[in-house]
């Protein structure tokens, strides 16, 4: 489906981290082109726990404003080559709920997306960086219509 035509598309989720280890955890989203073509992809990234490494890296995108999801959680959002990045501003993110719809229609006030993206799947899960470390998903649900 189209960007402009998704009316709603949301995650739930609770997990729970232990370990000491480097990761992030990231609720990604993909979007491309033209339906089923993933040469063209744009990855869109919520760090719902980040390594200082990874914020650094996501501050050093391109800037494209503070989104405010609809729970009043402010996220930087930064954009890197093919990579546009929420961070988070305060902290874990473990359980919740993202409202990724909401997130594409900010990128679209911005100019970031048209709308015309073809939405091509979401996923949730750890990104390991070094060390030793459990992210255990207890509850992940997604709305999409």
């Amino acid at each position: 489906m189209q960007v402009k035509n998704i009316r709603t598309l949301s995650m739930q989720f609770d997990m729970s981290l232990s370990g000491d280890g480097e990761f992030n955890i990231l609720a990604e989203s993909f979007l491309t082109g033209a339906a089923k073509d993933f040469g063209t992809k744009l990855e869109i990234g919520f760090y719902t726990h980040s390594t200082p490494r990874s914020a650094s890296f996501a501050r050093s995108g391109t800037p494209i404003g503070t989104y405010v999801d609809n729970a009043g959680r402010s996220w930087t959002v930064t954009k890197v080559d093919d990579f546009v990045m929420f961070l988070h501003g305060s902290g874990d993110l473990l359980t919740g709920m993202l409202d990724i719809k909401g997130a594409y229609t900010f990128l679209m006030n911005r100019g970031v997306l048209t709308g015309n993206e073809w939405f091509n799947g979401v996923s949730l899960g750890m990104e390991p960086m070094r060390g030793n470390g459990v992210a255990a998903i207890h509850t992940w649900s997604v709305t999409y219509g």
